[in-house]
């Protein structure tokens, strides 16, 4: 499957710049994720690479075919883009059968009716949906109506697919087994995907790769596990789920190695940093299942920092406990419960991350980094 390239994009609506100099590459058979809250502009470079909205400026080519380019004033329709695309709302047609509506892309290009019948067969099975080909979309479960919007997208064989929110209808437990439905689909067909959504469980579970996007411009980008132990931001850290941040002054100790003095924190937090920090306060960020925190022995010496627990949530899965060390208040994880009192706490070797107070747009030049 071709790969997906997106260089400069720009969107103006009047005075409102909504995508700004928006520059990725989706990998050829890769699974993209533009990440961020609504507004951000992730729906926005959705459908302008789908063709249903029209940039100001920019490049968007899918492998060697250059579907839109402002300044040669080039735009190829969304029809004959021939990509698959998914919407939050499915759009599915309510009067139309689940295999009417599949073959919908198929009868519009005027293929031979044997054809739709074989193909509609085809990604119905797909989807696990040949039992249902005569029900209509009122007929089926929400899960269920969004398999068959999936379905439509890959009726046509698409040489990419397009994702829009796909799973904002369904409830907690269904978008759980939809995700990882998806996920399995995309491994066996090896189609190159860009999938929007707000969710970062979603973002952080389906993805290659994340590009995180704040006010139009793409502010951090990488592997998932990358993106989530170094935000870069506050903005990207706080976005990624929940985060500590501590405030203080770095001193070099040696190599890519910094030692953050900070208020109650003795001996202060490692941390490693590729660049040199700047003069003045630097803020790391931590998050909670990368602090240690165990019960005090009595006269036991333990490393790190002496705490109290003043309140714990459980979630379910892990323990979120709340723990002060001296002016600093943090929030800790753990699988096992802890009394309120006394705790020892210390940060997980090279958990600690340094973070600006901006989100900052991710390098345009940098782009090879994620391709």
């Amino acid at each position: 499957m071709p790969e997906i390239s997106i260089r400069s994009l720009t969107q103006t609506f009047g005075a409102a710049r909504v995508l700004d100099d928006v520059s990725f590459t989706v990998p050829d058979g890769r699974f993209v994720t533009l990440l961020g809250p609504s507004g951000c502009g992730k729906t926005t470079t959705l459908m302008s690479i789908a063709g249903f909205q029209t940039p100001s400026h920019g490049i968007i080519r899918h492998g060697d075919r250059v579907l839109f380019d402002a300044r040669q004033r080039r735009n190829v329709p969304a029809e004959r883009r021939e990509l698959g695309v998914v919407f939050q709302s499915y759009a599915l047609w309510p009067h139309l059968t689940v295999a009417a509506n599949v073959g919908f892309p198929l009868k519009v290009r005027r293929t031979d009716r044997a054809e739709i019948k074989r193909r509609v067969a085809e990604v119905l099975e797909l989807v696990e949906l040949s039992h249902r080909a005569d029900a209509h979309p009122h007929e089926l479960s929400g899960g269920q109506q969004q398999r068959v919007a999936l379905a439509r997208a890959l009726a046509h064989g698409p040489t990419a697919l397009l994702l829009d929110e796909p799973f904002s209808n369904l409830d907690a437990k269904l978008r759980d087994r939809a995700r990882d439905w998806l996920g399995a689909l995309h491994r066996d067909l090896g189609i190159t995907t860009v999938f929007v959504t707000h969710d970062q469980t979603e973002a952080l579970a389906m993805s290659d790769q994340i590009l995180v996007m704040s006010g139009g411009r793409i502010v951090r980008a990488g592997p998932p596990l990358d993106v989530y132990r170094r935000p870069g931001s506050r903005f990207v850290a706080e976005f990624l789920g929940r985060c500590n941040f501590v405030t203080g002054i770095a001193h070099h100790v040696g190599g890519d190695v910094y030692v953050l003095e900070a208020p109650g924190l003795l001996g202060g937090v490692r941390f490693r940093a590729d660049v040199t920090p700047g003069p003045g306060a630097v803020t790391l960020a931590v998050r909670p299942e990368s602090l240690s925190v165990s019960e005090q022995v009595p006269g036991a010496a333990e490393p790190g920092w002496s705490g109290q627990v003043t309140h714990s949530t459980f979630l379910g899965e892990s323990f979120l406990h709340t723990v002060q060390v001296g002016p600093q208040v943090l929030q800790a994880s753990t699988p096992r419960p802890l009394t309120t009192g006394s705790v020892q706490v210390s940060v997980v070797d090279d958990a600690a991350s340094p973070v600006s107070d901006e989100a900052e747009a991710f390098d345009k030049f940098a782009v090879a980094e994620i391709e």
